[in-house]
C-alpha cells in the first residue's frame, strides 16, 4: 500500500465532502495549490506535521488523513487485514519457515 496515494485520496475526499476547493484549502493550510494537487494524486510524501497542518485546515483529526479507506484499496499488501474500525494491521504467518538453501556451483 502506497501512504502516499492513501493520505492524497483522504485529502481530497475530507476536502470535496467540505465543498472545498483546493484554493480554499490553500489558503486555509498555508499549503500552495500546486503541492496540494501533488498530494491529491499521490506525488508527494507528507511530513507529519503536513498531515497536522492539513488535518486543522480540515478539521479533522490527523489519523483521519492515513486511515479509514473506504472499500478494499488494490494494491495493499495481502498479508494485511482491517480490524473492526477499518485499521489495518499485520497476520501472523502460518506454517513453518524455509530455511535457506545453499547454492552450490
Amino acid at each position: 500500500m502506497d501512504m502516499r496515494k492513501v493520505v492524497g485520496f483522504n485529502v481530497l475526499r475530507l476536502r470535496r465532502e467540505q465543498g472545498l476547493s483546493q484554493e480554499e484549502l490553500s489558503f486555509r493550510s498555508g499549503f500552495g495549490r500546486a503541492y496540494l494537487s501533488g498530494l491529491e494524486r499521490g506525488k508527494r510524501n507528507p511530513t507529519v506535521v503536513t498531515l497536522w497542518e492539513l488535518s486543522m485546515a480540515l478539521g479533522v483529526l490527523p489519523r483521519d488523513l492515513i486511515l479509514d479507506m473506504p472499500g478494499p484499496i488494490e494494491d495493499a499488501p495481502a498479508v494485511a487485514d482491517r480490524d473492526e474500525q477499518g485499521v489495518f494491521s499485520p497476520k501472523r504467518a502460518t506454517g513453518s519457515r524455509r530455511k535457506a538453501s545453499s547454492v552450490t556451483p
